[in-house]
């Protein structure tokens, strides 16, 4: 387990052995949530000292399935040595980020100070989860982490964080490692954060995609439904959105399920508008639980089973603040019978439980 003092030139390492457009618009939107009055390591700071910690334990997912991996998480320490504020910066799922959540919380540090007085410092700390005698790809795994430790300094929003997060964004890229080649490439493409070169980003995204990187598959495939920067080719377009939906990228499931549903580009299937509408709202996106719900709603011939799903997932879209899943709710929920109130309370749950299981 490392910790690192973030800011300045100042670095504190503590050891101990240890038995996861996309990306872009994510970051642009991104803010800092650093507490204002935080202290970031440097000149005339003595940082804080480690005086006891609890080690976290493997997650019974975690070890189902085998995951091995680096959680790194930031941290406050604040002036009475107490960990707060505690965020992920990069996951590995499966319950171990909540373990080692758990664990730091533990922690007790000897306040850092700063012109004799305590303060609230900034640290990074890696947590790593190792099964004994197992082998381990160490350098695909430092990659991941070196890529999600960039998309952090590209979202604080200081210039000199997000220099860094861009150089090691684009140290990555030219090592051929696909997420990095995906963002950089949508950079470039839209002239954000780095000059515009629309002939290397269009490169980048190409090779991403050749190496099965879902995102640039549907970062690609708009390029090419829209004619950006391309001759418009919908049958290239189409295969790159499936590619991706296989790949977990919900984008690119909305976006299947909506041009099955209306038929737009490619023959009116409503079944598999259906299928694509539920791989994401098994994610927890609200404006896939919304349009499964319409469709169910509307579907021929539906069955009560699939009415009362209908309804099920119209009150998950609609604990979220969708107005229109609310306004439908008013119309139907008069209609249910107490018995079917409870069903859908029941269904509520096992979905919600496999929208869990499918987000790690």
């Amino acid at each position: 387990m490392n910790v690192r003092y973030i800011g300045g030139s100042g670095e504190l390492r503590m050891k101990s052995m240890l038995v996861f457009p996309l990306l872009l618009a994510a970051t642009l939107a991104a803010q800092d949530q650093t507490p204002a009055d935080v202290v970031r390591a440097g000149p005339g700071v003595t940082l804080p000292v480690l005086r006891s910690k609890t080690e976290p334990d493997y997650s019974p997912e975690g070890k189902a399935n085998h995951i091995q991996g680096t959680v790194v998480l930031e941290v406050v320490v604040d002036e009475r040595g107490m960990p707060a504020h505690i965020s992920i910066l990069s996951p590995l799922g499966f319950g171990l980020d909540e373990n080692a959540i758990a664990a730091l919380q533990k922690w007790r540090f000897e306040p850092g100070t700063k012109d004799g007085h305590a303060v609230k410092i900034l640290a990074s700390v890696e947590v790593n989860f190792r099964f004994p005698n197992t082998s381990f790809d160490s350098r695909a795994e430092e990659r991941r982490t070196r890529f999600n430790l960039a998309l952090a300094d590209l979202k604080r929003g200081p210039e000199t964080d997000r220099d860094r997060g861009l150089e090691a964004v684009n140290k990555l890229s030219v090592q051929k490692y696909p997420p990095a080649m995906a963002l950089y490439g949508e950079l470039l493409l839209r002239g954000k954060l780095v000059p515009q070169d629309v002939e290397r980003g269009r490169a980048l995204l190409s090779a991403a995609a050749a190496s099965h990187d879902g995102g640039a598959m549907y970062a690609l495939g708009m390029l090419y439904w829209y004619g950006d920067g391309v001759p418009q080719d919908r049958e290239k377009a189409l295969p790159l959105f499936r590619d991706a939906a296989v790949l977990g990228v919900f984008q690119a499931q909305f976006l299947l399920g909506g041009l099955y549903e209306l038929g737009n580009g490619v023959p009116h299937e409503p079944d598999r508008a259906r299928r694509y509408f539920g791989l994401c709202a098994a994610k927890g996106v609200p404006m896939c639980e919304l349009r499964l719900g319409k469709l169910l709603l509307a579907w021929p011939g539906r069955t009560e089973r699939e009415y009362l799903q209908a309804i099920a997932w119209l009150q998950i879209a609609g604990a979220q603040n969708l107005d229109e899943a609310e306004a439908l709710l008013k119309e139907e929920t008069p209609k249910l019978s107490a018995q079917q109130i409870g069903w859908v309370e029941s269904m509520k749950k096992v979905l919600v439980r496999q929208g869990n299981s499918a987000a790690r």
